[in-house]
């Protein structure tokens, strides 16, 4: 944990750093170089770290996080050992001894819902939703929607030819005026049968 500061200075630095989206942190418990999000990704961010090398989390551009979401970038212990209980970290060299699996990522518009664990070493795919109280411990397929514990897939989005082209578009050029501009074509718009349409839009803005 950082002790050298407090909540509400860590979370000033925070915002200082994250002008393009509307996040928050709830947690001071992670280093704050380790986490970058994307433009205009919401949500209040419970961020666990354990100290390892190899923690990292990155969330893309236009996702949404709901309440009580939980990222553990590491507190995996070693239950190959004699112990999993950390013997080291308690009786000998009282350091965190405990594993990270790899990072986390988000693609571009995940939508997380209420109450969700994601654990370390996960990708989650643009465009996929995660339902509420599921537990994150493998890969998420882009636009899958998921849920459970563990998460399991239980239907997409889109067909798989509008999934490909959704991938190959470039969400980090939109702003608020493209939504604006072209509100009435988005509210109307079938994806599966217009996806040229859409595909148009984004390249040509």
């Amino acid at each position: 944990m950082n002790t050298d500061i407090s909540l509400e200075d860590f979370r000033k630095q925070w915002r200082e750093r994250n002008g393009h989206n509307t996040t928050t942190v709830a947690t001071y418990t992670f280093p704050i170089d380790k986490v970058t999000v994307g433009n205009f990704t919401y949500g209040n961010l419970d961020i666990r770290s354990w100290g390892a090398d190899n923690e990292r989390l990155t969330i893309g551009n236009f996702c949404s996080i709901a309440d009580n979401v939980t990222f553990l970038m590491g507190g995996e212990h070693d239950y190959k050992r004699f112990l999993s209980f950390p013997y080291d970290a308690f009786f000998v060299t009282k350091q965190a001894d405990v594993q990270a699996k790899g990072p986390i990522t988000l693609g571009d518009d995940v939508w997380i819902g209420a109450n969700v664990t994601v654990v370390s070493n996960v990708n989650i795919g643009q465009g996929a939703v995660v339902a509420a109280g599921s537990i994150v411990t493998k890969d998420v397929p882009p636009y899958a929607i998921v849920g459970g514990n563990p998460a399991k897939v239980i239907k997409y989005r889109f067909k798989p030819a509008t999934i490909e082209a959704l991938l190959k578009l470039d969400f980090s050029k939109l702003d608020p005026d493209f939504f604006v501009k072209n509100r009435d074509t988005l509210a109307n718009i079938d994806i599966d049968q217009d996806i040229d349409t859409l595909t148009q839009l984004i390249n040509n803005y």
